[in-house]
């Protein structure tokens, strides 16, 4: 019963327009003002589909989507699906909060890679579950060891069946302030 209460009250609290996007931004920006949220540009990802493209991931509209669509051919599934994001400058990053969902069995395998260049040479940050049902904000801690950088790769890895798919809906990063 109370699984079930949990999921009702994420189901009621989840914000579904650009406004709601910015007004839940602005709520996890006031609980640590040591933080600055910042919405990245996507520059690049392994999927680029007319409508869906990876810009759909940062536009602040949570009705729009990055689609990495399922029910392709098996040697196009093994590839991971990857998005990268440029934060504008450098930045000390603390934490993600992410919004999307995948059809598969469970939440998707997430790997974090952080760089200086949108070319590489990256370093991992993280890998964590993310992208689960229903959709939700998930905030995802970044360990203090993450260096100060520009530019982040979100890699979704393929799990389960040949029709998984993914849709990102949203990405903020929060980062340390700026000093100056």
């Amino acid at each position: 019963m109370r699984a079930l209460s949990v999921l009702v009250s994420t189901l009621l609290v989840a914000p579904t327009s650009a406004r709601a996007l910015a007004g839940a931004a602005q709520n996890r920006k006031s609980r640590d003002d040591r933080l600055d949220i910042v919405a990245p540009a996507a520059i690049d990802a392994s999927h680029k589909l007319k409508g869906y493209g990876p810009e759909r991931a940062v536009d602040g509209d949570e009705r729009t989507f990055w689609l990495v669509p399922g029910g392709q051919r098996m040697e196009m599934m093994s590839r991971d699906k990857w998005l990268t994001l440029d934060l504008g400058t450098a930045r000390k990053p603390r934490a993600l909060d992410l919004l999307g969902v995948v059809n598969s069995f469970g939440a998707a395998r997430v790997l974090l890679d952080v760089g200086n260049s949108q070319d590489g040479p990256w370093k991992r940050a993280g890998c964590f579950r993310a992208f689960g049902s229903p959709m939700r904000w998930q905030r995802v801690e970044l360990g203090r060891d993450v260096p100060t950088v520009r530019y982040m790769r979100l890699f979704v890895r393929r799990e389960g069946h040949a029709t998984f798919q993914h849709k990102v809906h949203g990405v903020l990063v929060h980062c340390d302030k700026k000093l100056g």
